[in-house]
């Protein structure tokens, strides 16, 4: 049956949207087998969106943990998470079908952001439901909506959080949806939603499968071995003969620095020159393994090494980016589990003319809420020797702690109680206070194709403070999620030192910043160091520590509650004080300022 995973995904919809669900699918079987709708999204995600994202190693938090980390970073795109890749597709979608408006609901702000993004960008109305709660936290992205030109509701009902923003856009949807489109953010819904949201985001796990294949190793990956020095130690340093080139007179020889000559050796010899320009360098013994580490010591005196292989230009056939049409031939589906007997063939996003290259990491993993950055990452390592981990929030874990059930129309894993109400969820990430998951993450966690875990906020803030201060990269603190469970496992039999992971960085830190400040969540910085007073100059009193958080005082700090009741108060002015507004202390009235007095030579 379409839209099915296993025994969930479905469409439970009032009557009144089955018609509008139907017409949904059908618009997005002709869609996404239309080479020109293809075609376009592309050239969108490409100029406008910044794809491809790059795949970073994370050289020196690899370092410390024993692993080789490599993230995904989705927090360059364009809005700041990979939200735009699903909005690009829906709302080019919209506007295939005739519609005008476009209505979303968003947790974090990230998807509100990005709906409102493309909604500016192809002359839309838009329209984003937002709990109160979350708007409070995100004061920022409700402002960068409202710049954009969209309409942001508050929702004040229920939790005031991402569930009730869904319910009140869904209802909305029903009474305008002759002109309107319901520009879902994740992969939960009715059907087509999951599957075509999934579809969307798919290019996440398509580029980072093709960009791990072609990265240079990393220094700590189990393949990698200190190179053996060849030979005798090499004389004393020298110009390299691998300067000069082919045809023409070879430059002048390069003299070394006398800062590099000792007092007891002689200067060394310039490399002759006499021989013809034309003839090659060459060496009698056999020349050594190309990209030795060690050729740059090598001296005039001794061999020359052969030069390098050069690897051959990329022809102008080479296969193109990850953004080309697909052809029509190709599989509908890699994920085990989904019947996709409703779409048009070739409904996977992947590098064209070739099959994705055959390395794999030994761990993907992604945060995990309603899951549609998971979802496109796990997508393209489905069926591999990789294996798959989405973290949830400890607080709203329901691939964790959930049974099955029916959220916003479809048939997943839901966090509810005995008679079958939807449970409160709670995370300190917006973007994660959700109490279901979509219906591909039900299947694959239950069929054991992932595996899914959690993590606490407090972990969570200090896998983004830790992220921070070792790669400079400022993540959401959805995607520190994922990195919470990172620095947990390493070294554990759940992620054994050497093993290489793959992490989608599914959005930037910019938006929870306030939220973290606000909260004084962060260790307050180090006081500054005051200069030493001198006998004729005393310790100026500009330098002063900044005051800490009030729970988290330093030892050498006096917390303004506890001032000794010897210490002269703020508001009590010495007879003697020189300033104008000095109170006297024989005055009548509060009002009543005291006349100022000379200053004393």
């Amino acid at each position: 049956m379409p839209g099915r995973y296993g025994p969930f995904g479905g469409r439970y919809v009032p009557e009144s949207l089955v018609p509008a669900c139907a017409e949904l699918a059908g618009a997005f079987t002709s869609a996404w087998s239309d080479p020109s709708f293809r075609a376009e999204l592309a050239w969108y995600s490409a100029v406008h969106a910044g794809r491809p994202t790059p795949l970073t190693p994370a050289r020196t938090l690899s370092a410390h943990l024993g692993i080789n980390l490599l993230l995904k970073r989705e927090d360059l795109a364009h809005t700041g998470s990979h939200k735009i890749n699903n909005v690009l597709g829906q709302a080019l979608l919209a506007r295939r079908m005739g519609k005008t408006r476009l209505i979303a609901e968003t947790g974090a702000g990230q998807h509100g952001v990005a709906t409102a993004t493309a909604a500016a960008l192809f002359g839309l109305r838009a329209t984003i439901y937002m709990g109160t709660r979350d708007i409070e936290r995100q004061e920022l992205n409700v402002f960068r909506m409202r710049l954009l030109g969209a309409e942001v509701v508050p929702v004040t009902t229920g939790t005031r959080t991402l569930k009730d923003a869904t319910n009140e856009a869904m209802r909305q949807w029903v009474a305008a949806v002759a002109d309107t489109h319901f520009c879902l953010g994740s992969v939960t819904g009715p059907h087509p939603y999951p599957f075509m949201v999934r579809q969307f985001q798919s290019i996440i796990g398509t580029e980072a499968r093709h960009q791990y294949a072609t990265l240079p190793p990393h220094p700590l990956t189990p393949t990698f071995s200190p190179p053996t020095a060849p030979g005798p130690a090499p004389a004393p340093l020298q110009p390299s003969a691998s300067l000069h080139t082919a045809p023409g007179p070879a430059p002048a020889p390069l003299q070394p620095s006398a800062s590099l000559r000792t007092a007891s050796a002689p200067a060394p010899t310039p490399i002759s020159t006499s021989a013809p320009a034309s003839e090659p360098v060459s060496a009698s013994p056999p020349a050594p393994a190309p990209l030795q580490p060690t050729a740059s010591l090598r001296t005039a005196s001794a061999p020359a090494p052969a030069p390098a292989p050069v690897p051959a230009p990329v022809s102008a056939s080479a296969p193109a980016p990850v953004f080309a049409p697909v052809p029509a031939s190709m599989p509908a589906s890699r994920s085990a589990g989904v019947d996709a007997s409703a779409f048009a063939p070739g409904s996977t996003p992947v590098p064209s003319s070739a099959p994705a290259p055959a390395p794999v990491p030994d761990v993907v993993v992604a945060c995990v809420g309603g899951g549609s950055n998971a979802a496109g990452t796990f997508t393209a390592f489905t069926g591999t020797t990789a294996r798959l981990v989405g973290v949830e929030a400890a607080g709203g874990a329901a691939m964790s702690h959930g049974t099955p059930g029916v959220v916003h129309g479809t048939r997943s894993m839901v966090l509810q109680d005995e008679a079958g109400q939807i449970a409160e969820a709670h995370s300190i990430a917006a973007g994660l206070d959700y109490p279901g998951v979509g219906p591909e993450h039900a299947h694959w966690g239950t069929s054991g194709q992932a595996t899914y875990v959690t993590v606490t906020d407090d972990e969570v803030v200090a896998a983004l403070t830790t992220l921070a201060r070792t790669e400079g990269i400022i993540c959401a603190l959805e995607s520190a999620h994922a990195v919470a469970w990172v620095l947990r496992a390493a070294g554990t039999p759940d992620l054994p030192h050497g093993s290489t992971v793959l992490l989608t960085l599914s959005g930037r830190g910019d938006k929870d910043m306030a939220q973290l400040a606000e909260a004084s969540l962060l260790d307050p910085p180090q006081p500054p160091t005051a200069r030493p007073p001198t006998p004729d100059k005393p310790a100026p009193d500009a330098v002063r520590p900044p005051l800490p958080s009030s729970n988290a005082f330093s030892p050498n700090v006096t917390p303004l509650h506890e001032v000794s009741p010897d210490a002269v108060s703020l508001h009590e002015v010495s007879p003697n004080a020189v300033s104008p507004n000095a109170v006297s202390p024989n005055a009548v009235s509060p009002d009543v300022a005291a006349p100022a007095r000379k200053a004393r030579p």
